[in-house]
């Protein structure tokens, strides 16, 4: 998933992102809901600054992970979370 541009756009990409959210999560694509959530703690980071709903958002993406076989999200999800909980607030 792209990085969000800070920028302009801040109410399109969140539609943007729910709107991704709705299809993972209605075609049960469990890689898809993993960057969706990423892409959300992203977006509450860049736009809201709201600490638990990032931490949210990564633990949802840390738990559809877990069950993958193709670790590499699970791992990106870890990523996350450390770098969330190493960040100076």
């Amino acid at each position: 998933m792209a990085k969000i541009n800070r920028s302009r756009n801040k109410q399109l990409s969140w539609l943007y992102l729910n709107r991704a959210l709705e299809i993972a999560d209605s075609t049960e694509n469990r890689q898809a809901l993993v960057n969706v959530y990423l892409g959300l703690s992203d977006w509450c980071l860049k736009f809201s600054n709201n600490k638990s709903e990032v931490e949210k958002n990564i633990v949802k993406a840390n738990e559809v992970a877990m069950p993958l076989t193709d670790r590499s999200f699970y791992l990106r999800t870890l990523d996350a979370l450390i770098a969330y909980k190493k960040a100076k607030w």
